[in-house]
């Protein structure tokens, strides 16, 4: 359902929604000093992925760090409704990479 190419050097956190057939959403995350990085994000269930990434947000803020995403064009609209805005001065790429500030 999800997959990250990363490196064996990176710790990287998961995130799980299940219901009754089993994984519903799957989010993986890195916390960095100076953000939390969205590796990857998968849902089989409308709304299941907005709940991750709550998580992960919440998480952000009370660390007071921006969150990080590298979307799929097809995905961009999922995070620009969520506040995400588009890194500046990024290369064309079939990644976009997106930002949300929390710590204000």
């Amino acid at each position: 359902m999800i997959c990250a190419a990363l490196t064996p050097d990176i710790d990287v956190e998961v995130k799980v929604v299940l219901d009754e057939r089993g994984v519903a959403a799957a989010l993986s995350y890195t916390t960095y000093r100076d953000r939390v990085h969205v590796w990857s994000l998968g849902s089989i269930v409308k709304g299941a992925g907005s709940l991750l990434m709550a998580s992960v947000e919440l998480l952000a803020r009370a660390l007071r760090l921006p969150v990080t995403v590298g979307s799929m064009p097809s995905s961009e609209g999922f995070y620009a409704a969520r506040g995400y805005k588009r890194v500046r001065g990024q290369k064309a790429s079939s990644v976009i990479r997106m930002k949300k500030s929390l710590c204000r």
